[in-house]
């Protein structure tokens, strides 16, 4: 019997909303500075051009860095994980889900981490204790093992992949059985048993 999947998540450009937002504010930096490069004085005569020039010398680097490049970067992004899913170049993982460790509601910060106790040494048998709570990043977010790879969701990160959390209604939740479709450690895909 075929196992049947339902997609739960597929990354687009528009995956965390902030493409629209960055793209707004480009388009709103260039009209500022269209504004001010065009500006009449009370006359009807053009400024002069030395004060233009020292706004937009600290205007325009500042809205470059701050919206731009973002911009520009959230667009390579996107066009590297939707080609990757639909090329099929991305790595699949599937089987059961191991949350190792939830991010809290209110985000990162307050990490509430007991260190486990495991009562077992594959040497003697002897029950030995050793510490098991040293996840393999120290990045918020939740810990989530499926087969033989980690991942880290945190729902306050602004990238394209699947960042939806356990305690934000996510999908990958302890035991539920998905497969998972990413590039390098990013999820571009997420599809949960039926």
């Amino acid at each position: 019997m075929k196992q049947s999947f339902v997609t739960v998540f597929q990354t687009s450009y528009f995956s965390n909303g902030y493409l629209p937002v960055f793209f707004f504010c480009v388009l709103a930096g260039l009209i500022v500075i269209l504004f001010v490069w065009f500006k009449r004085d009370s006359n009807g005569k053009m400024r002069s051009v030395k004060p233009k020039m020292i706004f937009l010398g600290l205007w325009v680097p500042i809205w470059l860095i701050v919206f731009v490049l973002p911009l520009g970067g959230l667009i390579s992004h996107g066009y590297k994980y939707t080609n990757a899913l639909a090329k099929g170049r991305c790595n699949t993982v599937e089987g059961p889900v191991l949350l190792i460790r939830e991010q809290p509601k209110r985000g990162g910060g307050l990490w509430l981490q007991t260190p486990k106790q495991a009562s077992f040494n594959s040497r003697s048998g002897a029950g030995a204790t050793q510490r098991n709570s040293t996840p393999p990043t120290n990045a918020p977010g939740d810990l989530v093992k499926i087969g033989d790879r980690m991942f880290v969701l945190d729902f306050y990160s602004p990238g394209l992949g699947y960042q939806q959390t356990a305690v934000h209604g996510g999908a990958l939740t302890n035991g539920a059985y998905a497969r998972l479709h990413y590039v390098g450690n990013t999820i571009v895909k997420v599809e949960v048993r039926e």
